[in-house]
């Protein structure tokens, strides 16, 4: 069998009329070598389908989100003017501004330095007025975690972003490949509407030559089933060029044939795939990891610390001071401390301070630990039922694996059989030893299990792609 010849979807029709006409319906005219590839037809048709654009959109703004993620929780370095001051005097205009730099780093507990001069432009020149420098960061708190907490909804946007892409990919080589499957069934009714005609037409023929007039009721009932078995076959063929004309719409194609193109692929192995990647059990690891990360956030206890140097110009001198302060919060109580301590003879030294408290802060602490054991242990049951859910499907695909190589393998043994069997039918009704009708019934056969081979074919496509749709796209 020439597997590189196209079978035109329109020689089903011109075998129906070879019953009238006299013309073989396997004669070479009725294949065709100019069919477009399954890669091009499927190309116009992905291209005919604005879901794809859509996600294709997505992705790219999922991309955009990532990128300013990473530049909003990486080194940060701010410069300002600070609030400027526009003063209108008799000797001129005075500015006075206190410009700062601020360098942050997340990953250093979130260490921040802060320096900024307050000074002043006059007629005379520019004056620096003092210098502060200001040192901050985190001791024990949960910006840490909520940090990674944005990086990782932010990597898994972005991962299911793409993993969408690629599933509506799929999705439409799905919807692609059904759509060959209607008109492969619709061919396959076709056929057999043939051969009731076939059937039809051979007791009618008896009918006629048993001698039965044209008025008896044996001779009007087999004329009205051999006609309503024709206008059967008309029917399905009128729908099978609706469904070739839509086909070749979405695919941009004038489609006239039935498409033999499909590639013959090897079945995927499921157990070839990551199991961690499978999508219910990459969804549960993710959302235990995630729920960790925001219970590890909740401190009950916190401390941040900050280190400050202050240099100021006076009338009487420069005055220099250093300071440090705490803040802490335990449940609901909540504690600051600012220390200044001078480093020259101007000033004295200092301690503020203040305290809050709320009543109810502990009660709600212990509720939100609890709710966090409960939490995670539904996190861990979604996890163990993601992998029972893996099994199960592993099993059934499968055994769904198994059963298209049977079938595979008993529909190539078929296709052989019947080709055989055409061809000897051939011969034989071209040495006159059987009628043309048991020829094209012979015939007909053959192609019933081309369908069938090629249906075959499009299980297995569709098998590799429900397959893949089922873990997360790497």
């Amino acid at each position: 069998m020439n597997m590189k010849k196209i079978i035109l979807v329109l020689t089903a029709f011109m075998y129906f009329s070879a019953l009238l006409s006299g013309q073989s319906f396997m004669d070479e005219e009725f294949f065709s070598t100019k069919e477009a590839s399954y890669e091009d037809l499927l190309k116009g048709f992905s291209a005919s389908d604005n879901s794809l654009e859509r996600m294709k959109i997505k992705m790219e703004a999922a991309e955009i989100s990532s990128e300013q993620s990473t530049i909003k929780n990486g080194v940060s370095v701010n410069l300002s003017s600070g609030n400027g001051k526009l003063s209108f005097t008799d000797t001129g205009t005075d500015v006075s501004l206190t410009p700062s730099a601020t360098v942050t780093i997340p990953d250093l507990n979130n260490l921040a330095v802060t320096a900024s001069m307050p000074s002043e432009i006059k007629e005379d020149g520019f004056a620096v007025k003092g210098t502060d420098v200001k040192v901050s960061a985190d001791i024990i708190t949960g910006n840490s975690e909520n940090r990674k907490i944005t990086n990782l909804e932010t990597a898994r946007s972005l991962q299911n972003a793409r993993d969408n892409l690629s599933k509506q990919e799929r999705g439409v080589e799905g919807d692609f490949l059904s759509a060959i499957q209607g008109i492969y069934d619709k061919a396959s009714t076709l056929m057999q509407n043939r051969e009731t005609y076939l059937d039809k037409l051979v007791e009618f023929d008896e009918v006629v030559v048993n001698g039965y007039s044209k008025t008896s009721s044996k001779y009007r009932i087999a004329q009205i089933e051999k006609d309503s078995a024709y206008n059967d076959c008309e029917i399905t063929y009128r729908e099978l060029k609706n469904l070739l004309s839509d086909f070749s719409a979405k695919c941009g194609y004038e489609v006239d044939y039935l498409v033999t193109s499909v590639p013959n692929v090897e079945l995927l192995d499921f157990s070839s795939f990551d199991i961690n990647n499978f999508t219910q059990i990459s969804q549960a690891l993710y959302n235990q990891e995630l729920g960790e990360l925001k219970r590890a956030a909740n401190k009950e206890w916190t401390l941040s610390g900050n280190v400050k140097y202050s240099q100021a110009k006076q009338d009487n001198g420069v005055s220099q001071s250093i300071g440090t302060g705490l803040e802490t919060s335990w449940g609901g109580l909540g504690l600051g401390l600012d220390l200044s301590v001078p480093l020259s003879e101007q000033g004295n030294t200092s301690l503020g301070f203040n305290i809050s408290i709320n009543p109810f802060g502990w009660k709600t602490q212990k509720l939100t630990k609890q709710n966090g054991v409960l939490d995670a242990r539904l996190e861990q049951l979604d996890v163990e039922d993601a992998y029972e859910k893996y099994s199960s499907s592993k099993r059934s695909y499968e055994n769904q694996a198994e059963t298209l190589k049977w079938e595979s393998e008993l529909l190539n043994e078929q296709i052989t059989y019947y080709k055989e069997v055409r061809d000897e039918m051939s011969r034989a009704y071209k040495s006159g030893i059987i009628n043309k009708t048991e020829y094209i019934k012979a015939d007909n056969q053959y192609m019933k299990a081309y369908i069938n081979l090629l249906k075959n074919r499009i299980k297995k496509i569709q098998y590799n792609i429900e397959v893949q749709k089922l873990f997360i796209e790497q």
